[in-house]
């Protein structure tokens, strides 16, 4: 229980201030997901109910993702790729694939409020990064805590 509480806790901050890195300089800290990842080994090596197929495919889900970026010349960001390799880590697979999942609902319904209140266009780049800690919150919360 404390193991997941911390992964939860270092998920947040992580998402926190590399959303805000998104929002402000429209780009992601390597350092922030490579501490994260560290830390996330740590943790994993220390927990006596540790996961490590589940780290490691959610770290899968984020090479994906990172695939998915050069396939498409950076329309999804390379650092949304990065980010949820972490977070894969620290979450696990199923956890991460909800966490996207919900980023993806958030972020298209601002699209979509974007495009009629006509604050964007469908070139608009929007960042992706900062729906992941709503995400998060709603991840945890409909897990159970």
């Amino acid at each position: 229980m404390v193991f997941s509480i911390v992964r939860c806790v270092l998920t947040a901050i992580l998402l926190v201030v590399e959303g805000i890195s998104d929002i402000k300089k429209r780009e992601i800290l390597l350092a922030g997901p490579i501490i994260a990842a560290a830390l996330s080994v740590i943790l994993l090596v220390s927990d006596p109910n540790r996961n490590i197929p589940g780290a490691l495919l959610g770290l899968a889900e984020g090479f994906v993702i990172i695939v998915f970026s050069f396939i498409t010349n950076e329309a999804i960001g390379l650092g949304d790729g990065v980010i949820l390799c972490a977070t894969g880590l620290l979450l696990g697979w199923k956890d991460n694939l909800f966490l996207f999942f919900w980023a993806c609902l958030l972020c298209a319904v601002f699209s979509f409020i974007a495009l009629i209140f006509q604050k964007a266009d469908k070139k608009t780049k929007i960042p992706f990064v900062p729906f992941m800690a709503p995400a998060l919150l709603i991840t945890v919360l409909l897990r159970g805590g």
